[in-house]
């Protein structure tokens, strides 16, 4: 027969984890730079490297970096590769960036057929807004 007099009690929560609540996914990663060779990354380079590993919204992040000339030049031909390599990894909104490029003529050639290519693309991902812009381009 089991005897509960021998039962342990339930763990404490140790003094880093009373009132805080636990983070999962990307918010839990930190990096504390004191002291060192090591300079801090810039936002740009955070994305970057986040698209080399395949993160889809860090490709489109630094495609609206470069677009923008947020915290480096702005560069259309880096624009352009990052908001295609977003929308091959299926982000939405790397789709929708790039349709837009080719509907404004924003440092590429205009190409309506591309753009609603795009924005339909966009759609079919979920992002509702690119098929509000793939119905005005066809119906244009």
């Amino acid at each position: 027969m089991y005897d509960r007099s021998r039962r342990r009690a339930a763990p404490q929560p140790g003094p880093r984890q009373q009132g805080k609540p636990r983070h999962r996914g990307i918010t839990a990663i930190s990096c504390r730079i004191e002291k060192g060779p090591v300079p801090p990354m810039s936002i740009v380079q955070t994305f970057e490297m986040a698209c080399s590993q395949s993160w889809g919204a860090g490709c489109s992040n630094a495609g609206m970096s470069y677009l923008h000339g947020q915290g480096v030049a702005a560069n259309h031909t880096r624009t352009l590769g990052s908001f295609q390599m977003a929308c091959d990894l299926k982000e939405p909104t790397g789709c929708a960036n790039l349709g837009l490029m080719y509907q404004r003529e924003d440092g590429v050639p205009s190409d309506a057929a591309r753009a609603v290519a795009l924005f339909d693309r966009a759609c079919t991902l979920g992002l509702a807004v690119a098929c509000a812009w793939r119905n005005q381009v066809q119906f244009r």
